[in-house]
């Protein structure tokens, strides 16, 4: 078992307290707090995130459209609440079906806000969040974050924040539907939560344990065990 190392990450809407996951953070370089930590594999990408405010409403490419327009790999990803403030809240996919050029109208205004299925979360939420699923996250919560290793992002609304937003290409790739739950296995990776008395056996090339209370991140070599609130996520064979 071998632990990874967390790299820091500056975002406009992070949190000066990463307590008690980091808390003694390396000092920011750019001014702005930090909003995410990262543990980078070969093929997963896991991360903690602290959003002190919104992060913009956007959306994330599948692998073809990615490769071909951004030579990357798409986005699908997972997100387990992990700690929430009462009233936080997250955004999956629109509250009906709606047509291209009113969600392109609606982005442009503020109104997509209105149109999108918030929905207030707790500590232990889980959801699985495929490529093309618009969505959003509000502030005051802790959500850790599996993913396929890609960083695009199209930006469909953004709050006046000056940020640059992907309107054309975001719509391209958004699905205009509501929110379907699924189970947190895909065609990239599987979680699955493990207790704090249970062993973990490695399931596949890269194998990962995920500590929720510590925010320590292990690839596995070696059957352990968990030790506190725990994912298991692996890339099936």
């Amino acid at each position: 078992m071998r632990e990874l190392t967390p790299g820091f990450v500056e975002r406009v809407w992070g949190s000066a307290d990463l307590s008690p996951w980091f808390p003694t953070p390396p000092p920011s370089s750019g001014g702005l707090p930090y909003g995410e930590v990262w543990f980078e594999g070969e093929r997963l990408l896991i991360k903690f995130l602290f959003p002190q405010e919104k992060l913009s409403v956007q959306v994330h490419p599948g692998d073809a459209y990615a490769r071909e327009h951004e030579a990357s790999n798409g986005k699908t990803e997972m997100w387990r609440v992990v700690r929430a403030e009462p009233g936080a809240s997250i955004a999956l996919g629109f509250r009906e079906p709606v047509e291209r050029e009113a969600a392109r109208a609606a982005a442009l205004d503020g109104s997509i806000m209105e149109m999108l299925d918030w929905r207030e979360v707790r500590a232990g939420d889980s959801f699985l969040i495929p490529a093309g699923t618009v969505h959003a996250m509000g502030g005051g919560m802790v959500v850790a974050e599996i993913q396929q290793v890609s960083d695009v992002t199209y930006r469909l609304f953004d709050y006046g924040r000056g940020r640059e937003l992907h309107i054309e290409r975001g719509f391209e790739v958004a699905e205009l539907v509501p929110y379907v739950a699924r189970e947190t296995r895909c065609a990239y990776f599987e979680t699955v939560e493990v207790g704090p008395r249970e062993l973990v056996e490695p399931r596949a090339a890269e194998d990962y344990l995920i500590g929720l209370e510590s925010g320590r991140v292990w690839r596995l070599e070696r059957t352990v065990q968990a030790g506190e609130a725990a994912l298991h996520t692996w890339v099936p064979e």
